[in-house]
């Protein structure tokens, strides 16, 4: 009788047993065959933009009301890729200002903007110099008594010339520029 039923629940374990292993087999050849893997190594190199002011400044010492001295500003495109560059000028006092002309160079770049900068109309090559963005500052009014000498400041700021996300290039500066600060 002992053998009867062990029999009796034997027979049915093992069946059992072997119909789970063939589950498992099964359930692994389709997960094997539904799934895939694969993996690809992408470098990506980040362009530099990096620029500086360069300057020639005859100093003339204190001046006065009809002087004239050279101040030649050019921007120098020291990063790795072209550039877009905008320049901002300003002055140490607003007499200096109101009472000075600067020969700005309007052919190569634009006026002053809404934004307060005046641009380079073409794209800076790296490793080139801009055109001159002025020449000469003409003293055209008289300085306030006390004050004969004044600063003239010139920031640069540059971004690259085409769109990170499209690699389309900008059609302007100023669209560059614009993305950019979108961006930040």
């Amino acid at each position: 009788m002992y053998k009867t039923m062990m029999r009796r629940w034997l027979i049915p374990a093992v069946l059992l047993l072997g119909a789970a292993l063939a589950c498992m087999a099964g359930f692994n050849w389709t997960t094997a065959y539904l799934t895939d893997t694969d993996s690809a190594v992408n470098t990506v190199s980040i362009s530099s933009i990096d620029i500086q002011i360069d300057e020639r400044f005859d100093d003339p010492g204190p001046v006065k009301q009809g002087d004239s001295f050279a101040k030649e500003v050019r921007i120098t495109n020291t990063g790795d890729a072209a550039a877009y560059v905008r320049v901002m000028v300003s002055f140490s006092h607003d007499w200096a200002q109101r009472n000075t002309s600067v020969d700005y160079n309007t052919s190569q770049w634009t006026d002053v903007q809404a934004d307060g900068y005046r641009y380079l109309r073409d794209a800076l090559p790296k490793s080139a110099q801009s055109p001159a963005l002025m020449t000469t500052v003409n003293v055209t009014g008289t300085p306030l008594q006390g004050w004969s000498a004044f600063d003239i400041f010139v920031y640069a700021e540059a971004v690259q010339v085409t769109n990170a996300e499209t690699g389309d290039t900008y059609a302007s500066p100023q669209e560059a520029f614009a993305a950019y600060e979108r961006s930040v």
